[in-house]
């Protein structure tokens, strides 16, 4: 993979806890910390990942920031804590203050990491209360281990279960975060990243099994939804349902007119032992003979902008190489990342003469490849430049050669013979082809 730091905004790694209270004789410092040295250092060869001074102020706040949850940043480094502030005659001073503080990279997401640290805060102050945990120097002793359970276990197993006092025991379980889904369309493949049906069991929604049935990274939503008998609305939340726990993945309707580029990543993963041993075997039909990497590698580099699966297909021969499935060799690709679809956005000029449904092109004007008598009305009110051609082609119920032939029609532009079918054309007269 592409040599660079990991993404923890899925479950951020803890990289430091500590314990930090106010000391009424030299003010805020770090009581207990793990690992030892990362936070505010007693011997020298550890560094620091901060100043523990820079961060003080907000570690141990002033009284309007007690009781709540605050994260501070540093240029490296996040802190999350929930300071806490109790007011009793038995504190010197009338009170104690303490903070138990998790740090993490500058980068991660804490959204599922924030109710963790509340209940670490309010379990520790309900001890406290209840039976000096924290202040009494008797049990003051068991803070670090506590925080060492604590780093090992969330950072091992995402929970951990700490007896704290006879009747208070501290459960903590992080919960992933997961991203709401993007809006499913009709014309949208969904492709399972996981096996679906085994997680399936008696208690599941009865819609729910009968579309995973039909989800095969061929059907679309919409053709889902007539295959399996049930309300599109009904299945499109089944597929929104199955993104969010990133069950299934969505990709476009694979077409020899579809147009698909390499993406930057394709220089790191072009090499990674783990594409270089998967793609052989995901992209050769059942009782075949995988090709080597080497040689679906140079496939992988003839995909340029502009050119059509057809036409990529022709190049490199794939349509008579029977070893090579063309439709998932190019899902591969998009799966991990290094394969990506040009879509075509085609807007329509404003300018006068534009030829109207239902009229014949001006004289001189011929398509010669055999398209449909007429224009449909609704077309022209979707050529602003935001509709793609996948979803005209779905709404209209045509192929994208029909659907060119229809924009040359209205561009006033002869479309050309058989021997351009496939080919990619971006100048149809008044309607311009936009590639995103």
């Amino acid at each position: 993979m592409r040599p660079t730091e990991p993404d923890e905004s899925f479950l951020p790694r803890i990289q430091a806890v500590f314990y930090a209270v106010f000391d009424p004789s030299k003010g805020p410092k770090v009581a207990y910390q793990v690992p030892e040295g990362l936070v505010a250092s007693r011997y020298a060869p550890p560094v620091p990942l901060f100043d523990f001074n820079d961060v003080s102020e907000f570690v141990i706040p002033k009284t309007q920031l007690c009781n709540r949850l605050v994260i501070c940043t540093t240029p490296t480094h996040k802190i999350a804590g929930f300071p806490v502030l109790l007011e009793h005659s038995r504190y010197t001073r009338n009170e104690f203050r303490f903070n138990c503080c998790f740090v993490f990279k500058r980068n991660a997401d804490l959204g599922c990491l924030e109710p963790v640290v509340r209940k670490v805060g309010r379990v520790l102050t309900e001890c406290e209360q209840d039976s000096l945990f924290l202040s009494s120097p008797l049990t003051a002793g068991r803070i670090y281990p506590l925080l060492e359970q604590l780093y090992e276990d969330l950072n091992s197993y995402s929970e951990s279960s700490i007896p704290l006092t006879p009747h208070t025991t501290l459960d903590l379980k992080i919960f992933p975060f997961y991203p709401n889904p993007s809006r499913v369309r009709d014309w949208d493949v969904p492709v399972a990243l996981v096996d679906i049906r085994s997680k399936l069991d008696g208690s599941s929604d009865v819609t729910m099994v009968r579309v995973v049935q039909w989800v095969d990274g061929v059907r679309c939503v919409g053709r889902i939804a007539e295959e399996a008998d049930v309300d599109l609305d009904w299945v499109r939340g089944c597929v929104e349902h199955l993104l969010y726990y990133q069950h299934v993945m969505l990709l476009d309707l694979f077409s020899p007119s579809n147009i698909y580029m390499l993406t930057p990543a394709f220089k790191y993963l072009a090499m990674d032992p783990v594409v270089t041993s998967e793609c052989p075997v995901y992209v050769t039909p059942p009782t075949k003979t995988p090709l080597p990497w080497s040689t679906l590698l140079r496939f992988y580099n003839r995909f340029k902008p502009g050119k059509t699966v057809a036409e990529w297909a022709d190049e490199c021969g794939v349509w008579d190489e029977v070893t090579l499935d063309a439709c998932r060799f190019i899902t591969f690709g998009v799966i991990k990342g290094f394969l990506r679809r040009v879509e075509r956005y085609p807007p329509r000029s404003p300018s006068p003469g534009v030829v109207t449904p239902g009229t014949t092109p001006p004289a001189g004007v011929g398509v010669s490849f055999a398209p449909p008598a007429q224009v449909p009305t609704e077309l022209l009110q979707l050529l602003d430049g935001t509709h793609s051609g996948d979803e005209l082609c779905w709404m209209f119920g045509v192929s994208w050669e029909d659907m060119e032939a229809w924009l040359a029609r209205i561009g006033g532009v002869p479309l050309g013979g058989k021997e351009e079918h496939g080919r990619t054309r971006a100048d149809l007269g008044r309607v311009r082809i936009m590639f995103r």
